[in-house]
């Protein structure tokens, strides 16, 4: 993901660029064009370099004033884990796979924190 200032710029240049005909458009998010974004929040951050924890979150765009301006589509079917298997063992380790990786999403995973270490960030990767 991108630091919400880049969104941000994208905007102010549209509404630079499309309002030259139509002064409407200067107050319309990003000038009026439909603009399509992909991504998980709770896997793909903004790179900040050398940023702190609340840089991060300040650099997502759902932090943006562009952000009431958003439809937020859900996709519900996760389609890697989503194969015909004829076996109910390979099925099963499917399932669990796809649990996990939801539990992670939602913060659910049991975290552990290392020797000298103060917060618990760690979390067992099953094989």
């Amino acid at each position: 993901m991108d630091h919400r200032y880049a969104f941000e710029a994208v905007d102010r240049s549209l509404k630079d660029i499309l309002s030259i005909n139509d002064l409407s458009l200067t107050n319309t998010p990003f000038g009026g064009k439909t603009i399509l974004l992909g991504g998980d929040f709770r896997q793909i951050l903004p790179v900040v370099p050398k940023g702190k924890r609340q840089d991060i979150v300040l650099g997502s765009i759902n932090i943006s004033h562009l952000w009431d301006n958003c439809q937020v589509f859900l996709l519900t079917k996760n389609m890697r884990a989503n194969e015909d298997l004829t076996t109910t063992a390979s099925r099963n380790k499917i399932l669990e796979f796809k649990k996990w990786v939801l539990d992670i999403g939602d913060g659910t995973v049991p975290a552990i924190a290392k020797d000298g270490e103060i917060e618990e960030t760690w979390i067992k990767i099953p094989d």
